[in-house]
């Protein structure tokens, strides 16, 4: 069975993103197991002082990431720009230099945002990121929901709350 970790960018409590990621456990091909990363809020700002000794959020982090076996990375974008707690996240990750958990990982990444543009600008941040990070993004259909407010319907089972189809054909 293939592990996979689910980040959010997103602390709200309604997060379109953060939704969208509770919906792909049901449409996970059989023998996959999708869990969601609900803890980015509690770690804290990224900073070299604290490598050594790290906050148990972090190791809490860095652990979920070593035990998975691939990412799936959900963003919105805010001021079209990354969210800065999913920045402070990778960079945790990313530590210590040279022996961080992420790097050589494979990572599905997807933006949604109620604007018209569906959260590519973030999106693209995060690829390039992932770029300089050593994180290998999986190919295939660029995911980004624009207005994904009118996408989602939360009153439906998982498997059909994402009511975009071509997002859905994405995310399976």
């Amino acid at each position: 069975m293939s592990r996979v970790l689910a980040l959010s960018g997103s602390l709200r409590a309604a997060s379109f993103n953060t939704q969208i990621l509770h919906t792909l456990p049901a449409l996970a091909p059989e023998g996959m197991h999708i869990e969601l990363f609900e803890h980015l809020g509690d770690l804290p700002h990224f900073s070299e002082d604290l490598e050594t000794d790290p906050p148990a959020a972090v190791r809490r982090l860095w652990r979920a990431i070593a035990d998975a076996d691939g990412l799936i990375v959900a963003t919105p974008e805010y001021n079209g720009a990354l969210p800065g707690v999913l920045k402070n996240a990778l960079d945790w990750a990313s530590r210590p230099y040279g022996a961080g958990v992420l790097p050589g990982h494979a990572a599905m990444v997807l933006s949604a945002s109620p604007g018209i543009f569906g959260g590519i600008r973030a999106q693209m941040q995060l690829r390039e990121l992932f770029a300089q990070l050593n994180v290998y993004v999986v190919g295939g259909p660029q995911v980004a929901i624009p207005e994904v407010h009118t996408r989602l319907d939360l009153s439906a089972e998982p498997a059909e709350r994402l009511t975009d189809p071509t997002a859905t054909a994405a995310c399976r």
